[in-house]
């Protein structure tokens, strides 16, 4: 169980790392930046980092909204993952 969880902190970073890579030479709003974002916020919720996974998602859900619609299926899915721990961080 502990190797396990140090192969999902890896991966944390690995994807922090590429989000930031991403976000400076691309955008916040480039499609592979939020994929990056997206898979970090993940990351987060599997190695119960709560807070930060909130952050992430509150922050895709604004960006999905504007880009993609607020009907748009990434949309939703962030939107409902983001509303889930908001009740779970209350």
């Amino acid at each position: 169980r502990r190797q396990r969880q140090m192969c999902k902190e890896t991966a944390s970073d690995l994807f922090e790392k590429g989000y930031r890579i991403c976000f400076e030479n691309a955008g916040s709003d480039h499609p592979v930046t939020l994929e990056f974002e997206y898979s970090l916020a993940n990351c987060f919720l599997e190695i119960r980092q709560l807070k930060s996974a909130y952050k992430l998602f509150k922050d895709l859900f604004e960006r999905y909204n504007r880009i993609l619609g607020e009907k748009h299926p990434n949309t939703i899915i962030v939107k409902k993952r983001m509303e889930l721990l908001k009740t779970v961080l209350k």
